[in-house]
């Protein structure tokens, strides 16, 4: 039967061709429609460039599958907005992976301009404070309450002391993220007061809260006045001016400021100083870093090569370099898991440390070709230690405790931009991990670009090319079709 109609005149030459033309245009609108919709709804791709930007790391769900908090990473503006900048698809395409792989994370799009109110209420901002930007993404924990810092699109980025950008590194930014919203401990993070300390860091209590610990996690402390609470992980000693109350030097009248700060040490405690070049002399302060293995001399600076230095803030800022074979484990540890060689540690206005090898041991130094003036006096030159660490370990119950005292010879490791355009802030979450807070930092490497460029078509061009590919042969079926039928209906 099929095979008489197909040799039939009216199908050669009449309307059954077009009609099949017809039938066959159309399957292929509803299979290209169809496999869109299903890579819209499942976020389903092909990595053309041959590159792993989307896929999820054992690291990743190992340490996510120990979580069933309910996660919403939230982005603020719609999904069809975002994807038309080549940049924010990425991490779109990302985020919506890791709803993909945990049931317990969902990707939500609210509209910023036409829902102010929502979102900044899902960022934790009120009405008059704080700023949100339609490319900034946010994570939430229904569990913790705890809400991430906003996170701006180029943070998903690695880049270099030019500004040109390496590699995506999403995974680690999300990974991290999320870890630290559902972190649920109590531990805290001192900041000392009372000796004129530099008090309202923004980028470090961004840093910090990107670390796990929110504004009540972060607490100002006066020793004067009170003692350091239990769960802190790490006390923070920030640019004082003036000397600690205690120490051999004086009794400070019946308060001992000093006692405090050694009895939290010796509990395995953590502590990082930072002094800079106008630091002055603090007697009792210098007692006890003394005692620990560091010190340093009041107005001394340290100034590096051309090619070992950057303009900052406040002048040329040392780049600084990590100490090599020290045999030191907390040093080999910070150095394994900070990545220089991307971008550097910066330090400004830095005064040179000393270290009892005995003691202590060198974290972070300077070229060889240093120099150290006193003013404009000349004092040494060399390989000059702008990063010291005092560390003491005991096993209790068969486990490792570790005290450690952090002294940075430069304020600018906490003061200098904490992006992404040096490693400070990465340097700073590694030592909070080294502290035995909860470890929200983890070693999930950037993704680098072939081409450090950022350049392509956007998603919109994209869009425009596969409508393109997708009509042009069913519109030259099309054609030819209705050639044949004219063409032959004619004969």
């Amino acid at each position: 039967m099929l095979n008489k109609i197909l040799h039939t005149k009216k199908f050669k030459y009449g309307s059954a061709a077009a009609t099949l033309t017809a039938i066959f245009i159309v399957i292929i609108l509803l299979f290209n429609g169809i496999i869109s919709a299903l890579g819209t709804q499942f976020s389903l791709y092909a990595e053309i460039s041959g590159e792993k930007y989307y896929t999820l790391g054992n690291t990743t769900k190992t340490l996510l599958s120990e979580t069933d908090d309910e996660i919403s990473i939230v982005f603020f503006a719609e999904k069809d907005l975002l994807i038309e900048n080549s940049s924010m698809e990425m991490i779109v395409t990302l985020a919506e992976k890791y709803s993909t792989e945990f049931k317990n994370i969902s990707v939500k799009y609210i509209d910023l301009v036409r829902n102010n109110k929502e979102a900044r209420a899902l960022a934790n901002l009120s009405t008059d404070g704080g700023t949100l930007h339609t490319t900034d993404v946010i994570i939430r924990s229904e569990k913790t309450g705890k809400v991430s810092k906003p996170l701006s699109g180029n943070s998903f980025f690695t880049v270099n002391d030019s500004n040109a950008v390496l590699g995506f590194n999403g995974e680690r930014r999300f990974t991290e993220s999320i870890l630290a919203v559902a972190n649920s401990s109590d531990d805290k993070v001192v900041i000392i007061t009372g000796h004129g300390e530099t008090e309202n860091l923004v980028n470090l209590s961004e840093l910090l809260v990107g670390a796990g610990y929110d504004q009540t996690e972060q607490i100002k402390v006066d020793l004067s006045k009170n003692d350091i609470p239990e769960n802190t992980k790490l006390v923070i000693i920030n640019n004082p001016k003036l000397d600690f109350l205690g120490g051999k030097a004086t009794s400070g009248n019946g308060v001992n400021e000093i006692e405090k700060l050694n009895r939290y040490l010796k509990n395995y405690g953590n502590i990082l100083v930072l002094l800079n070049n106008e630091t002055g002399t603090l007697t009792n302060l210098s007692e006890f870093l003394n005692e620990n293995g560091i010190s340093y001399t009041s107005g001394y600076t340290v100034s590096d090569t051309a090619e070992n230095s950057r303009y900052g803030s406040l002048g040329r800022a040392v780049h600084a370099s990590f100490k090599q074979n020290t045999n030191n484990a907390v040093v080999e540890r910070l150095s394994s898991k900070t990545d220089i060689s991307s971008a550097h540690i910066v330090m400004n206005s830095t005064t040179p440390l000393k270290v009892d090898n005995e003691k202590a041991a060198a974290v972070l130094v300077s070229s060889p070709g240093a120099k150290v003036t006193n003013g404009t006096l000349p004092v040494s030159s060399g390989e000059q230690v702008l990063l010291a660490v005092s560390s003491k370990m005991n096993y209790v119950k068969n486990e490792e405790k570790w005290s450690n005292l952090f002294v940075s010879g430069s304020t600018d490791l906490v003061h200098a931009d904490l992006n992404y355009s040096t490693k400070n802030a990465d340097l700073l979450r590694n030592i909070l991990s080294v502290a035995g807070t909860v470890d929200v930092v983890t070693d999930i490497e950037t993704v680098p670009f072939a081409d450090t460029n950022i350049s392509g078509i956007t998603t919109a061009q994209a869009m425009h090319i596969t409508r393109i590919t997708t009509l042009f042969p069913a519109v030259i079926i099309l054609c030819v079709g209705a050639y044949v039928f004219i063409k032959r209906k004619r004969l």
